[in-house]
């Protein structure tokens, strides 16, 4: 999860990178969202600005919401994404479970946090990870199967090439937010709440 002031960098830079891209949204030319009141969205326009089909990225969604004064969404949770809200005009409150609710008013970038269950999945990942590590599981164990690492293939564009593994494995535990040697960081499991790890 990145943090709030690096969320507000992001989305202070899109415009700017949004016009060097090859692909040009207009929000006039995007229909509304069909969106169902059972699902949580009630009186509100929504346009989704960027989505897989107008910019052919599924990593980032940027949407414009109309908001009838009173009007609100339900709770809902989006597994692992990072979540900002920019008021454009008027005011807005949020709030979460039993926390206090907010006030935003026009020109507040503000981020959303994840709450515990969204981190569920990447807790037991993580619990996983520690129990191997401490049966003794370390990078040596993290390899693919020889048909992979063995090159079969006489022709074509994968002609004798293997997987670079090292560079691989740094990518992922980096990703994963481990060392390179394989464990989750101090960090990480702090982040996730698994103090009892360290």
């Amino acid at each position: 999860m990145r943090d709030p002031e690096s969320l507000k960098k992001i989305a202070e830079m899109a415009p700017l990178r949004s016009m060097k891209s090859k692909f040009n949204v207009n929000e006039r030319d995007i229909q509304p969202a069909k969106v169902k009141s059972e699902e949580g969205w009630r009186e509100m326009n929504i346009r989704w600005l960027l989505s897989e089909k107008t910019v052919g990225s599924r990593n980032a969604v940027l949407f414009k919401a109309i908001i009838k004064a009173g009007a609100a969404h339900e709770k809902h949770i989006h597994h692992k994404a990072d979540e900002l809200v920019y008021i454009i005009s008027g005011k807005a409150r949020h709030g979460q479970g039993d926390e206090e609710w907010e006030e935003w008013s026009t020109g507040a970038m503000e981020p959303i946090p994840m709450i515990p269950t969204q981190l569920a999945g990447e807790r037991i990942f993580n619990l996983k990870r520690m129990v191997s590590v401490r049966r003794g599981i370390n990078r040596k164990d993290d390899t693919l199967p020889p048909r992979i690492l063995t090159p079969k293939l006489m022709e074509g564009g994968t002609k004798g090439n293997l997987p670079f593994l090292g560079f691989m494995l740094n990518e992922y535990y980096s990703t994963r937010g481990w060392s390179e040697e394989e464990t989750p960081t101090r960090e990480k499991l702090i982040q996730l709440g698994l103090k009892e790890c360290l």
